[in-house]
């Protein structure tokens, strides 16, 4: 009897065997195992990474860089609208000091009001004519103004010069060495008998490619 238990044990066991090393071998069959990645493949997808953050960061500084230019703009617009309420007050425009602008009010007053300074003119009494006066976004360029007096020694005119960081050949605002004089005489003709400088042209002075006149 006993011998009959220890052999059924015996059977089970075997049994157990073959059917758990049988089940494993079909398992280890059917079982798909993914490859390590290549050193090329790595160095690929390395290269691409490298070549959408580098796209994107152009794209980014591009974008600053036109938004900058963008503030020049509408930093000369705003100069414009206060020059003209000097000059509907003062029946001129200012005069200059330097690039900057200096008052010249019938009163006597001749300060100079620097970039990033408030524009008030006028003493005793002094009229604000802008809170404060834009400078460059970044710097160290800082904006230049010219006033053009007329045969009569008034100052009728005016230009402001500002830099501009997008000097493409095909941004339309953008202008340097003797195309920025031909745009210039083009809007203001008293500008060729304005010698030596030219309505603060000055020779090709390649630190500035925009400008805007009086309207």
């Amino acid at each position: 009897m006993k011998n009959l238990r220890i052999s059924n044990i015996k059977f089970q066991i075997s049994n157990f065997k073959s059917k758990f090393i049988g089940n494993c071998k079909l398992e280890i069959r059917n079982c798909k195992f993914q490859r390590a990645f290549t050193l090329i493949e790595l160095l690929i997808a390395i290269t691409i990474i490298a070549i959408l953050i580098g796209a994107g960061t152009y794209t980014w500084m591009n974008g600053q860089m036109k938004g900058r230019d963008g503030r020049r703009k509408e930093d000369l617009k705003q100069v414009q609208s206060a020059l003209e309420l000097y000059a509907h007050e003062n029946g001129q425009y200012p005069n200059a000091n330097s690039n900057n602008i200096q008052c010249n009010t019938s009163d006597g007053d001749t300060t100079v009001i620097f970039w990033g300074n408030e524009f008030k003119c006028g003493t005793p009494m002094s009229t604000t004519y802008m809170q404060k006066l834009p400078s460059d976004p970044i710097g160290p360029i800082n904006y230049k103004y010219y006033p053009v007096a007329d045969t009569r020694g008034k100052i009728a005119n005016y230009v402001i010069w500002s830099t501009l960081e997008n000097t493409s050949t095909t941004n339309p605002d953008y202008c340097i060495g003797i195309s920025c004089f031909a745009k210039l005489i083009q809007q203001l003709p008293i500008c060729m008998n304005d010698t030596p400088n030219y309505c603060g042209y000055q020779g090709m002075d390649p630190k500035y490619h925009y400008f805007v006149i009086n309207p």
